[in-house]
């Protein structure tokens, strides 16, 4: 008998999961099903980002939006806490960030100058 698990079996080989059996009392998640419960009832298949309509589950658009929210505290805490990164790592980007802005000022100035 084929189950909905068992097309996975082949992404279980070669881990300890590999001949466990499949608990028979438990119905899989259907992809409609799993969308509901992340989007809170809302399983539309397209979402919503910055008033455009995108061609990607909502629940994709949030939970993206979670870890990057959750990377830029942990990138920002460590920046600050850590010297050698910062050194490393965020004060070169600072450094290019000045020279643009300068550039940038400069070349505005020009325009003023030209008009």
């Amino acid at each position: 008998m084929i189950t909905a698990n068992s097309v996975l079996v082949g992404r279980l080989a070669a881990t300890p999961f590999e001949h466990m059996p499949d608990d028979p009392t438990v119905e899989p998640l259907r992809r409609g099903e799993l969308l509901d419960s992340w989007t809170r009832g809302d399983g539309t298949s397209d979402g919503h980002l910055l008033g455009m309509t995108l061609p990607v589950p909502e629940a994709l658009i949030q939970t993206s939006m979670f870890l990057t929210a959750l990377t830029f505290m942990y990138l920002a805490a460590k920046a600050v806490e850590d010297k050698e990164y910062r050194a490393q790592f965020v004060d070169p980007l600072i450094e290019t960030v000045r020279v643009t802005l300068v550039a940038r000022d400069r070349y505005r100035l020009s325009l003023r100058a030209t008009s």
